[in-house]
C-alpha cells in the first residue's frame, strides 16, 4: 500500500476473484483472469466501512468527506503550503463524531455499490465546506488545493431505542433525544450514487492493449503511438506535443501549457508578465506581441518543487519546438499524466500570486478573481538521467527520479 492511501476490497467484475486496490488506483488488474479494466467515476469515489450486523438490523450509513492533497496559500505575503489529509462529517448531526480518525486506514474499505443494504444519508454540505468552513484559516487571500483526492466514505450505525451505536464495534455513540431526526435526514439512492464504470483498456485506433501505471490518468498505445484519457465514461484521444532536443533524452515528462484570462489582470503578453512581476527586462514592442502561457507539471511532485517549477517555467516561457519525428520515440519513455488539467488550473492562481510584485495590494483582489482557461496543450519535455536525478535538457530543472513514483507528495 502506498503511504497514506486507503485500501479497498473488491471483486473482479469478470471472474469474481478478490482484488485489493489502493484508493488512487484507476486500473483494476485481476491476477487470476488477467482482466485489465479502468475505473471511472466522474465526481469522486464512494466507499463504505464494512460491518457484521445481521440482516434484521436497520443500518444507517453516515457520510464523511475526505480530502487529501497539498493546500497552497499566502501568509506574510509568501507562498506557503501544507499537506492535508482530513475527513469530516458531511451532515449536521451533532451527536456523531466530527471525524472517523484513522479507522479508514486501519480497515479495508469497499466501494459503494447498489447492492449495499441499509439507508444511505445524503451529504448536506460540500467537501470543502465540511473540511474548511468559511473563515476557518488565516491566510492572505484564498487557498488552492493541488493533487487532491476527494472521496465520500460511509460509516454504519444503528439505533436501539434512543441510543445510537457504532455498527462496526457496537460501541455506544450518543443518545438521541429525538430518534426520528435520523430517519428524517435526506437520503441518497445507492443505485445511482454507487455506480462505477469499468472500461476496457484497448486502443480504439488499433485494438492494442493500452499501458499505464495504476494511478495514471492517461494510457498509451505502444502500437500506434497514441495517448488516451477517460472522460465522461469513454476513451478520448489526448493530443500532445514532444519537444525536440539536441541531446539524447532518457525520459520525457509532461507539462500543461495554459493560456488564461483573469478578471482585472492583464495577462495576454510576455510584456504583461514583465510588468506584473517587475522582471528585470524591457517591455519591447516585440514582447507585447508574444503570447503569455502559464506552465504546470502534469505529474505529481513535492509541493516545494511544484512552486519553484511553475514559477520558473512561466517566467522562462520555454519555446515549443516540436520533435521532427515523434513516432520514433517509444511511448514507454513518456511519463504518465497524474495531475489533470483541472488541478493545474487550480495552481494558476497560486502562480500569479507568487509572481506579483505588489502582493500587499493585489493578493486579496486575486483571491476573488475568476480565472478562465482559453486554450491548453500537453507538452512532453526532454529530461536526461544523471545519477539519481532527471535534468531538463534545456532549462536545467532537476527532480529526483524516486520522487516521481511517490504520488502522495501531492495527494
Amino acid at each position: 500500500m502506498t503511504e497514506g492511501n486507503w485500501q479497498i476490497d473488491y471483486q473482479c467484475p469478470q471472474c469474481g476473484a478478490p482484488v485489493t486496490l489502493d484508493e488512487t488506483d484507476r486500473i483494476l488488474a485481476c491476477p487470476y483472469c488477467r482482466t485489465k479494466l479502468y475505473l471511472v467515476r466522474e465526481d469522486g469515489f464512494r466507499y463504505v466501512i464494512p460491518h457484521h450486523q445481521g440482516q434484521d438490523r436497520e443500518i444507517y450509513h453516515l457520510p464523511y468527506w475526505r480530502v487529501k492533497g497539498s493546500q497552497f496559500f499566502f501568509r506574510d505575503m509568501q507562498a506557503q503550503f501544507r499537506f492535508v489529509d482530513i475527513n469530516r462529517k458531511a451532515v449536521g448531526l451533532t451527536q456523531i463524531p466530527q471525524s472517523l480518525g484513522v479507522r479508514p486506514q486501519a480497515m479495508k474499505l469497499r466501494f459503494l455499490t447498489p447492492e449495499i443494504p441499509g439507508i444511505l444519508l445524503a451529504p448536506e454540505r460540500s467537501a470543502m465546506e465540511s473540511i474548511f468552513p468559511p473563515g476557518d484559516h488565516d491566510v492572505d487571500g484564498g487557498a488552492d488545493f493541488i493533487g487532491e483526492v476527494t472521496s465520500l466514505i460511509y460509516t454504519p450505525v444503528y439505533l436501539e431505542g434512543k441510543i445510537l451505536y457504532d455498527a462496526v464495534t457496537n460501541r455506544r455513540l450518543n443518545d438521541l433525544a429525538e430518534p426520528g431526526v435520523l430517519r428524517d435526514l435526506p437520503r441518497t439512492d445507492p443505485t445511482s450514487d454507487g455506480k462505477i464504470f469499468f472500461l476496457p483498456t484497448l486502443c480504439p485506433h488499433c485494438g492494442w492493449n493500452l499501458e499505464g501505471e495504476k494511478d495514471a490518468l492517461s494510457l498509451h498505445c505502444n502500437n500506434c503511438h497514441s495517448l488516451w484519457q477517460y472522460r465522461k465514461n469513454r476513451l478520448e484521444e489526448l493530443d500532445f506535443t514532444i519537444l525536440a532536443s539536441s541531446s539524447m533524452p532518457d525520459s520525457y515528462l509532461p507539462f500543461w501549457k495554459m493560456k488564461i484570462a483573469a478578471d482585472g489582470f492583464a495577462l495576454e503578453s510576455y510584456a504583461d508578465l514583465i510588468r506584473l512581476a517587475n522582471l528585470p527586462k524591457v517591455t519591447t514592442p516585440l514582447r507585447e506581441t508574444i503570447p503569455l502561457y502559464f506552465w504546470s507539471p502534469a505529474f505529481k511532485i513535492s509541493p516545494s518543487l511544484y512552486l519553484r517549477w511553475i514559477r520558473q517555467m512561466t517566467v522562462s516561457q520555454p519555446t515549443v519546438e516540436r520533435h521532427a519525428n515523434p513516432e520514433s520515440i517509444s511511448t514507454q519513455m513518456l511519463h504518465p499524466v497524474t495531475l489533470p488539467l483541472t488541478e493545474a488550473m487550480e495552481g494558476v492562481r497560486t502562480n500569479i500570486g507568487q509572481l506579483l510584485s505588489d502582493k500587499r495590494r493585489l493578493l486579496q483582489t486575486l483571491a476573488g478573481t475568476k480565472i478562465n482557461l482559453l486554450e491548453s496543450e500537453l507538452v512532453y519535455h526532454p529530461f536526461i538521467r544523471k545519477n539519481s536525478e532527471l535534468i531538463h535538457a534545456g532549462m536545467g530543472l532537476a527532480v529526483d527520479r524516486n520522487a516521481l513514483s511517490l504520488a502522495f507528495h501531492l495527494s
